[in-house]
């Protein structure tokens, strides 16, 4: 049996400040009042991504051995902006600083520089092969293994290429690669019980009525853009 889908999402959001004539106005916070004035750090942001997926997968069975292997590619157009503190974040430990207009010290003073644009293209591949073996009639293994690799996102990509060899103090120029040792194995397995008297069997009650299962699985997350959008580079945006 074979399994072929195709699909395609569009998503668009948009998060402006609720008065645009704040946009310059800094946050503050003074922490003896738990004072906090002007609007959200997190704020604007907008972004939009294309995402289009291909999933095919082909189930087989033979004997006591359900095979099924599969992939999945999944090509992602993705832009944001966003850039942190843009207005400022200045925490101040007394009132009195902020009335004489103070600079708080060291990172109780923190403002984004950049324009906040990245552009997060990217392509994902996934594999997976799988083994259900029904050694007994009350005895599944389940067995499998995956693989996943993930391209660099475009901006971190295209950018620091040309920063090859540069020494800037206060920036890392690093060359980004792609981890390609994404294996994931998966081990599980499913046993009913079978007891035809004493206490077991009043556990686990008759033939069929009750099972066991347990599994093992190494799995990996995506790293969320916001990782890379907030590194140094690639927007040349520090803060």
């Amino acid at each position: 049996v074979n399994d072929l889908r195709l699909s395609w999402r569009r998503a668009i959001s948009d998060f402006p400040l609720k008065d645009p004539s704040n946009l310059d106005f800094p946050n503050i916070t003074v922490r003896p009042l738990n004072l906090q004035l002007g609007p959200s750090s997190n704020l604007p942001q907008s972004g939009g991504d294309n995402v289009y997926q291909i999933f095919n997968t082909m189930s087989y069975i033979r004997g006591q051995h359900n095979f099924k292997f599969g992939g999945e590619f999944r090509r992602i157009l993705t832009t944001s902006t966003f850039l942190a503190r843009q207005r400022g974040d200045y925490y101040y430990n007394n009132l009195e600083d902020l009335i004489l207009d103070n600079t708080p010290a060291g990172r109780d003073a923190l403002r984004g520089v950049g324009n906040g644009t990245f552009t997060g293209n990217t392509s994902r591949y996934f594999f997976f092969g799988q083994d259900d073996w029904k050694v007994t009639p009350n005895l599944t293994l389940n067995l499998g293994l995956r693989y996943e690799l993930a391209t660099v996102p475009r901006a971190t990509k295209d950018f620091l290429p040309f920063f090859a060899g540069v020494s800037v103090p206060g920036l890392d120029f690093e060359n980004v690669e792609s981890d390609k040792n994404n294996f994931a194995p998966r081990v599980g397995f499913a046993y009913a019980p079978v007891f035809r008297n004493g206490i077991l069997r009043s556990i686990f009650g008759e033939r069929g009525t009750s099972s066991i299962r347990g599994n093992f699985t190494v799995s990996y997350s995506d790293v969320f853009q916001n990782l890379l959008l907030f590194s140094k580079p690639p927007q040349l945006e520090q803060e």
